[in-house]
């Protein structure tokens, strides 16, 4: 039985480990894993030093201290998932040591603070040129991908500019959701990062509606990435998303969104310029 120290747990996480229920290992990749609890997945496991507030994360700086290259070597689809004490097992093979993981809970800046501090970012859209270039230049977007950036940040731009409301951005995102490539569509990977910040920063600076996703949408997609869509409904934070909230000036946003950008090969990209895009709607449209 392989035991290893887990870096950190969102609170999210914790708190659903707290219900001892029939977990089980829905799917595991080299370094990720999703549990699921009756057929829906509800938490991931993450070989990444991004902490997430629904996610379980085993630092990938001490791969070779823990013996962790590649997580298939220790779980199966199928395997029971238990939680006791401070450990969590997984199948027959593999232990994940809560103990000393500290619990992720986003300090969150005053709402009035946060909201200025969005209104006076500055030129948002030489920043997501610059994020867009930067991805071209490191191979992480395929021509699909651009085509379908290309023509969704134009439509949310158009929508913007007479100042559109929820339901008008809700219905050109749930046109998105399942196309492209990918475990997560990319389309999806957009979609999420632009309802993640909507619902966070719209809903906390202007008392904005929350953008909802109908289950039926979810249907057409594959179930990781309805569980990344269902979180980006509640306003799930990644760390480096908590950052980019925080910062004074848009230029300071590009470090977090690098942290980002490494998530995947094209997942962390559009993720990381849907958030911008919303931003961009947000200031626009809202603030």
């Amino acid at each position: 039985m392989k035991r290893v120290p887990v870096y950190s747990i969102g609170w999210i996480a914790r708190d659903i480990l707290s219900w001892e229920r029939g977990f089980r290992v829905h799917s595991v990749f080299p370094k990720s894993i999703y549990v699921e609890l009756q057929g829906v997945i509800v938490y991931d496991i993450f070989v990444s030093r991004i902490r997430s507030e629904a996610g379980v994360t085993i630092d990938d700086t001490d791969l070779f201290s823990t013996g962790i290259r590649d997580l298939t070597r220790y779980v199966s689809k199928g395997d029971y998932v238990i939680f006791h004490g401070d450990l969590l097992k997984l199948g027959e093979n593999l232990e994940l040591d809560l103990g000393k993981a500290s619990i992720y809970i986003p300090s969150m800046r005053k709402k009035v603070e946060v909201c200025r501090n969005i209104y006076s970012w500055g030129d948002l859209d030489t920043l997501i040129k610059k994020i867009f270039n930067i991805a071209i230049l490191i191979d992480k977007l395929h021509s699909e991908e651009i085509e379908i950036l290309d023509n969704m940040l134009k439509t949310i731009y158009q929508l913007a500019r007479i100042r559109g409301d929820s339901e008008k951005l809700k219905e050109i995102l749930r046109k998105c959701i399942g196309l492209g490539r990918g475990l997560t569509p990319s389309c999806d990977d957009l979609v999420s990062g632009i309802i993640t910040i909507y619902n966070i920063i719209a809903t906390a600076c202007r008392e904005e509606k929350p953008i909802e996703i109908d289950p039926e949408d979810l249907r057409r997609t594959t179930d990781i990435s309805a569980y990344v869509l269902r979180n980006a409904v509640r306003g799930v934070l990644y760390e480096p998303v908590e950052k980019i909230i925080q910062v004074r000036e848009s230029q300071d946003a590009i470090n977090p969104i690098m942290d980002l950008i490494s998530i995947g090969h094209s997942s962390g990209v559009m993720f990381s310029l849907g958030v911008l895009a919303g931003l961009s709607y947000i200031r626009s449209a809202i603030l």
